[in-house]
This record gives structure tokens, sequence and C-alpha cells, in this order.
């Protein structure tokens, strides 16, 4: 796919979502995109300023590009709203749900884990190979604030959504009802000379 093709989709998918997913999208790339220019700095000396201000330019350019109708169209347009999905969101979506159910004290104790174990592994990436300072521990903290604020969005979708529909049974075969049995004392009293009649025929 070129590269206005993909500016085309993003911007159409950006057109069907809803107004408050929109907002949080805005957020999020301003979120993104300053934590991008922060770590550029730190780590590799690039002029902070000139960074956000490309990366400004770049997404306000596409968005403005479009609304102009100054892209060409690659593509006919889609219709209908549209929904945010992260991926792996099965999986996210299971591991959300199972961290809610953990007693308010494990889960400080879990987070805290995860954030003070991914800064001593960086801390001893550090002092051995030279890894860039915090660089894990922003990566871990980024993805679980990501993970959890999209569980709490509905951007993981529902459980019963992502697992496989389980397959039907073969419909059993219809039984066909007994037919009636006649009891009219005519029918019995046959019956009752039969059997009496049996009886005397073995005894003879």
């Amino acid at each position: 796919m070129s590269v206005i093709a993909r500016v085309n989709s993003a911007n159409q998918w950006y057109d069907r979502l809803s107004q408050r997913d929109g907002a949080l999208i805005v957020i999020w790339a301003g979120l993104g995109l300053l934590s991008g220019a922060l770590l550029l700095n730190f780590y590799l000396g690039l002029t902070f300023w000139a960074l956000l201000l490309v990366g400004l330019a770049v997404l306000v350019g596409c968005r403005l590009m479009y609304r102009l109708g100054r892209l060409p169209p690659v593509a006919p347009a889609v219709t209908g709203p549209a929904e945010v999905r992260l991926p792996y969101a099965p999986s996210l979506l299971a591991l959300n749900q199972w961290f809610d159910e953990q007693p308010p004290l494990t889960r400080m104790c879990q987070t805290m884990g995860w954030l003070y174990g991914s800064f001593a592994v960086n801390l001893m990436l550090t002092h051995r190979i030279g890894f860039p300072f915090g660089l894990l521990f922003i990566a871990v903290a980024v993805t679980m604030l990501v993970a959890r604020v999209g569980h709490g969005h509905g951007w993981l979708g529902s459980l019963q959504a992502a697992q496989p529909a389980a397959p039907k049974a073969p419909p059993r075969p219809a039984i066909a009802a007994p037919p009636p049995i006649d009891v009219t004392p005519d029918v019995v009293a046959t019956t009752m000379l039969a059997a009496d009649t049996v009886t005397a025929e073995t005894r003879a």
C-alpha cells in the first residue's frame, strides 16, 4: 500500500470514529509525539522543539490536505462507524480481566513489581552493555498504561467476542411417538378370553 493510500485510509478511519474516541486519539497522539521528542532529545541529543514542530507539521498537514481534498482518492470511501482496536486485544483483555479480579493490595504489589523489576533490569543493562538508561522502564510503563486505558475505554472489545464460537451439536433425529393402545372393554374382554383359552390348553 502506498503512502497516500495509508494516509487516506487513516483519515477515513478517523472520520468514522465517535466524538469521544476521536478526542482520545488526538490526546494520545500528542502525548506519543511529546514522549518521542523527549526520548530522542535525551538519548540522541536532537533538538526537542524541532522534533516536536516537525511531528506536528506532518500530522496537521496530512489531516489538512485530506480535508481540503488535495489527496488523490485511491479507494472508495468506507462508510459506517469505526472502532478503536489495539493489537493483541484478546490477550490484553484476558490479562486485564484477570488483573481486575485480584484484591486491591495484590494489584498494587503487582504493578510496583513490574515497574521496579523493569527499572532494575534497565539499570543492570545500562551498567553492563551501555543500554540507554530508563528506556526499558519507560517502555514497560507506557505499555501498562495503554493496556489499562484501552481496557477502560472498551478498545479491547469483549472476551465473548474475542473467543471463537463453540461448534453447535448436530440436531437429534425426531423420534416418532408409539401408536395409542386400544383399551376399550371389547378389546379387554377378548384379550382375557384368549388368555384363559391358552391357560386351559396348557393344563390339558
